[in-house]
């Protein structure tokens, strides 16, 4: 956990479980007027690409088809229990307007909706619908960590998942680098993709005066 004079910033892992723990634990030591799920989501549709920023409408959990809106955004982002490998829908669940998957949002949604605190997603396109991921899910552990050092073994043995792992690092490179911009205007001038922060916590003040 990191704390500024803007933002208390805490890395919280890979998973739903991990994303809910470190939204819990911030919400233990203060009451902050904004939480953000900030990350990476891939894409299921062609015409989105790396480094896209996507701050949607509406979260959805696909396991259990539960939906959390956002403070501002358009659009839906699904969230899956597993890292999603294809741009094949999930069984049973049409695409409508997904604009992006995640393993996190709904996680930290859930306790933002049960704290009363508002909340958005800021997610930045790290893999497009072609791009055929790496073996990255079976070296996630049950804490939400990465076991760095097994999976590079694990590839290192294996020179046909070498393409894969560097186009993974470089996309990541180029999301990482977006979603800090976008970050850093949402924190220093409160506007991101034309949402004005002050407008719409004030939006909701009034809603709930009335």
């Amino acid at each position: 956990m990191f704390a500024g004079d803007k933002a208390v910033v805490v890395c919280a892992g890979m998973g739903k479980e991990a994303a809910r723990r470190a939204t819990e634990a911030v919400l233990q030591r203060i009451r902050p007027e904004l939480i953000v799920s900030a990350g990476f989501a891939r894409v299921l549709t062609s015409d989105q690409r790396v480094a896209e920023i996507v701050v949607p409408a509406e979260v959805f959990e696909v396991a259990t088809k539960e939906s959390f809106p956002t403070l501002f955004g358009s659009g839906q982002l699904w969230t899956s229990f597993q890292v999603v490998e294809d741009s094949s829908p999930p069984a049973g669940i049409k695409l409508f307007d997904c604009r992006g998957v995640d393993m996190e949002a709904a996680g930290v949604a859930e306790v933002a909706a049960a704290h009363g605190v508002p909340f958005i997603a800021v997610k930045s396109i790290s893999d497009e619908a072609h791009f055929k991921m790496p073996p990255v899910a079976q070296f996630i552990r049950p804490d939400g960590g990465f076991q760095t050092a097994a999976f590079l073994f694990h590839v290192g043995m294996r020179p046909r998942t070498w393409p894969g792992v560097v186009a993974l690092a470089i996309n990541s490179n180029l999301a990482a680098e977006k979603l800090c911009g976008a970050l850093r205007s949402l924190i220093d001038s409160r506007t991101i993709q034309g949402f004005d922060l002050n407008v719409e916590l004030a939006r909701v003040g009034a809603e709930v005066a009335h």
